[in-house]
């Protein structure tokens, strides 16, 4: 493989979502970028090339207090636990029924 190809496979790996995977639809944005530059997303994300070494490139990205980013892999993982978390949600507020109606007293200083 190319560099080029690599890159732009690291892209689809950052921008690209399946249509229905998340229940929304994405659209992919596939560009050619030189060692140096980089893609501006909104105000507060901006993504250099910082190295190209065979089948990897390396990516600098600068974003805002406000923005979440993380590797795709990990998010994937994340998204899943926490639909799994939500699955059981029930589960939990029986058990917070339970207790609220056995009418327990706490005393607040």
């Amino acid at each position: 493989m190319n560099n080029v190809n690599d890159f732009i496979g690291i892209l689809e790996k950052l921008f690209y979502t399946k249509t229905g995977e998340f229940g929304g639809k994405s659209t992919m944005l596939c560009l050619n970028r030189k060692l140096g530059q980089g893609i501006q997303i909104n105000d507060d994300v901006t993504i250099t090339v910082i190295e190209i070494k065979r089948q990897s490139v390396r990516l600098g990205i600068v974003y805002g207090e406000k923005s979440r980013v993380m590797r795709q892999e990990i998010y994937m993982k994340v998204e899943s636990e926490n639909r799994e978390a939500a699955l059981s949600a029930p589960n939990v507020e029986k058990t917070i029924g339970k207790i609220i109606n056995k009418k327990i007293k706490v005393n607040i200083k």
